[in-house]
């Protein structure tokens, strides 16, 4: 086989990848549906035309040593070998890494970048994870089956091809033609990542994408993950972000309160009946009864949202006011942790998983909490779930065992854990719970019962009177009705503060959001220094009250009036219609 019919043939098998990269769009685009209901036919093949470019831009790079050895390969034995290798196993991880974004996307809202590999060594458990995905996904191993047969059939299908014009050309013509096809290959290549002296941004895909989700679906995961290498998408800096500095009210007193903050895994406000009055034409009961009826006794907004989509940035959002598109430098940033051990507060965490799972623990000792209790610390294997860690209920209760002996003042963070995949119930519940519009809402209620039990047991303690409560998720999931399949509604949760002495009460309308927690926490305890935060005090009527959220890491602002604005990488606002377009 001469050269430039070997060239040839190579440049046809990069065409059915970035053929293959088109159909994953659809299925991405179809997986996701819920997030494309106002992205019509022709708004969809629009995503489908500028998708292209992005698609040959990365299938063009990432298989130029495909084609300079194709090109130059003499047939020489080995070289093929290797070169078909080579096509095979770097197209092959390509579409495995879009397979697995189709899947994981919903969660995050972000496609993958290489901060996932960085993410996945902070679960310590995961070769049950990784089962429990399989278990989950199975259908998915279909695919990825399909894929490799895809490719190996197509790459073996075009050796089958008989280019005969190709044997016209004398072997200088052949080598010179082969020569001038690899020039155009990497001219082509460089003229779509750079245009008018820039390179291929997530900005040009808002030429064709009218909201975030369809940015993500223009866009590609390898893109992705190669322009998070060369951009800073890791953390970026708004004007909407920046701290303020609160001064105390010298004419009020320090109250020196207990404060629990419990965080809740996976409860979407769309849990709650008493969030959702209008749900299911009024008749919504909800899955949370006993957070509900503690609502109605505390502070409680209505429009709370969470500043990200993945459990292990909402810690620094509730402690630190740090939202999740901020993703360095949050050691650096004032804590309530730190601001309250100066006034000789006992600092505990709570989290019932395996320690170091989601690198709590770390972040915990760097910011200076003196007490870690995790699954080692509970040290009862028999309440292990077989996944996670340990059951919400006992360690509820092994919590308000350890509250009780700890020396006043105290604040304890929480972070339960039973709410969450693979959605299994303790086997005494089994058959006790209804199972819901959702398999997480049958978990969500035993949450809600054990929190219940929690709240029995601490109620008969002394410092119980003296402590103030705050509760909130750590990021809403995937909807259940279509009420909440909107890019506002993709971070509704529930926020609120109780306090036994009834001294915060009352539905609250502001938007709130979770980095509004800290100032408005030290505000009601009259906290005597300054300090800084990029939250706002809900407790002060004349402040500015948004949310900072983001998806595929654009920026989204959710004004006072609900209204949403997204930040392009430019810099530029973009305010959407009612619609949530542009």
């Amino acid at each position: 086989m001469n050269r430039l019919n070997r060239l040839l043939k190579a440049i046809i098998r990069v065409a059915i990848v970035a053929l293959i990269f088109q159909i994953c769009r659809t299925l991405f685009i179809a997986s996701n549906s819920y997030f494309f209901t106002d992205t019509s036919f022709t708004d969809t093949l629009g995503l489908m035309w500028g998708g292209l470019r992005y698609d040959l831009a990365i299938v063009l790079l990432i298989n130029i040593p495909y084609i300079l050895l194709s090109a130059f390969n003499r047939d020489n034995r080995v070289i093929t070998i290797v070169t078909k290798s080579l096509f095979i196993a770097v197209n092959l991880l390509a579409i495995i890494f879009i397979a697995i974004d189709i899947l994981y996307f919903p969660y995050t809202l972000e496609r993958l970048t290489f901060g996932f590999f960085g993410y996945l060594e902070t679960q310590k458990n995961l070769d049950i994870l990784l089962w429990r995905f399989m278990g989950d996904y199975w259908y998915a191993l279909f695919l990825f089956v399909g894929l490799i047969w895809l490719i190996v059939k197509g790459y073996n299908s075009i050796d089958k091809i008989r280019l005969s014009f190709t044997s016209k050309f004398k072997r200088a013509h052949t080598v010179y033609t082969s020569a001038i096809l690899v020039v155009v290959y990497t001219c082509c290549t460089t003229l779509l990542w750079i245009k008018d002296g820039k390179i291929l941004s997530i900005n040009d895909a808002w030429t064709v994408a009218e909201t975030p989700f369809e940015v993500a679906a223009t866009t590609n995961t390898p893109y992705n993950m190669l322009s998070s290498l060369i951009y800073n998408t890791e953390s970026i800096h708004l004007e909407q972000t920046k701290s303020i500095t609160y001064k105390p009210d010298t004419t009020k007193q320090f109250s020196r309160k207990n404060v629990v903050v419990i965080i809740l895994e996976g409860f979407t406000r769309e849990a709650s009946a008493l969030l959702n009055p209008d749900l299911e034409n009024g008749k919504y009961k909800g899955y949370t009864p006993f957070l509900d009826s503690l609502m109605k006794q505390g502070m409680y907004f209505t429009n709370a949202y969470s500043n990200g989509r993945r459990s292990i940035d909402a810690v620094p959002a509730v402690l630190a006011s740090v939202p999740a598109i901020i993703r360095g430098d949050r050691d650096k940033s004032d804590n309530i942790i730190t601001l309250l051990k100066r006034y000789n507060y006992t600092t505990q965490f709570f989290h019932g998983a395996h320690n170091g799972s989601m690198h709590f623990d770390r972040y915990c000792n760097t910011i200076g909490i003196d007490e870690y209790h995790g699954l080692n610390e509970f040290n009862n294997i028999d309440e292990f779930d077989g996944t996670w860690g340990i059951w919400d209920e006992p360690f509820l209760q092994y919590m308000a065992q350890k509250q009780n002996i700890t020396k006043e003042p105290f604040i304890s963070v929480a972070f339960n854990l039973s709410s969450h995949n693979p959605y299994v119930l303790p086997a005494k519940y089994n058959g006790k719970i209804k199972e819901g519009i959702d398999p997480i809402c049958k978990c969500i209620q035993y949450s809600d019962i054990a929190l219940k039990e929690y709240f029995k047991t601490v109620s008969e303690y002394a410092w119980y009177n003296n402590t103030v409560f705050v509760f909130t998720a750590d990021h809403a999931i995937i909807p259940w009705h279509n009420e909440y399949k909107g890019s506002r509604e993709a971070f509704a949760i529930p926020l609120f503060f109780f306090t036994p002495d009834g001294t915060i009460k009352g539905a609250n309308g502001n938007v709130a959001q979770q980095i509004d927690i800290m100032p408005t926490l030290l505000n009601y305890l009259n906290y005597p220094a300054e300090f800084r935060s990029a939250g706002n005090n809900q407790l002060n009527k004349d402040s500015n009250h948004r949310a900072v959220t983001s998806i595929v890491r654009i920026p989204q602002i959710i004004d006072s009036k609900g209204d949403i604005s997204w930040i392009k990488s430019d810099g530029q606002i973009v305010k959407a219609d009612k619609q949530n377009r542009l």
